[in-house]
């Protein structure tokens, strides 16, 4: 994945984000109308608000851990818009925005975030105080997934978006429970995968699970949608 690599499959990836050579219905639909949308949604303002905190603050700090970009701050909120989640669990979130990005669509969501450090970051506790009401956290990933377990309904589609694997003795715990997660007909987020060896390993090893469903990747993020009504294809493309 790396940037020789995403130079060489450049042109192919383009091509695909078009939606050109996309034969199933539903990933032509996605492509287009959720990675690729242009039209503005009603919560981009607020993103567009939550991140310039973040980075102004981020601005008189010598060492300034990176942002999720504008642009990939709004896609998330398109595919969480999209899928409609009542229950998300979240590994990792060094500044809040993406914690916030994923409340958004719905005023009724609930997010369970595994964060160890959030008590260490006061910037990040400044940007989630108002959504705390709706936000659990958890120190460690085994507690995180037992309640996200418990919380989720059984009629309901589990929804995971993995930043960053923040207990780094959990790494096969986390993996064993996406696979549940895909098996549940569920959707997996991705981030980090040109950055992170561990995420980029588990990316690769949930591609390799998966037996009814789709990805799509850019291989910056990935996004899995598990479900029988679709035949297994991987998508690389360019978003």
């Amino acid at each position: 994945m790396g940037r020789i690599h995403r130079l060489r499959t450049a042109l192919s990836r383009h091509h695909r984000s078009a939606g050109f050579g996309i034969h199933s219905p539903f990933a032509f639909n996605f492509v287009c109308n959720v990675l690729g949308e242009r039209l503005p949604y009603y919560g981009y303002a607020v993103i567009e608000a939550t991140r310039r905190v973040v980075v102004e603050a981020g601005m008189h700090r010598l060492h300034h851990a990176h942002v999720i970009s504008l642009s990939n701050a709004k896609m998330l909120f398109r595919i969480v818009n999209y899928f409609a989640p009542r229950h998300i669990l979240q590994f990792g979130t060094n500044h809040g925005v993406t914690a916030v990005t994923v409340l958004l669509p719905s005023s009724a969501a609930q997010l369970c975030l595994c964060e160890p450090l959030l008590g260490s970051r006061p910037l990040a506790s400044h940007v989630l105080q108002p959504y705390m009401n709706r936000i659990h956290v958890h120190s460690d990933a085994g507690s995180a997934i037992a309640a996200y377990c418990h919380a989720l309904q059984h009629d309901q589609q589990p929804f995971v978006l993995v930043n960053e694997i923040t207990d780094g003795n959990a790494y096969k715990a986390i993996e064993q429970f996406l696979y549940t997660i895909l098996d549940d007909k569920g959707v997996i987020v991705m981030r980090n995968l040109n950055k992170d060896k561990q995420l980029k390993q588990l990316w690769a090893s949930c591609e390799r699970y998966v037996h009814a469903g789709q990805s799509f990747t850019n291989e910056k993020i990935g996004i899995i949608v598990a479900t029988p009504k679709l035949q297994p294809e991987r998508f690389n493309l360019w978003f």
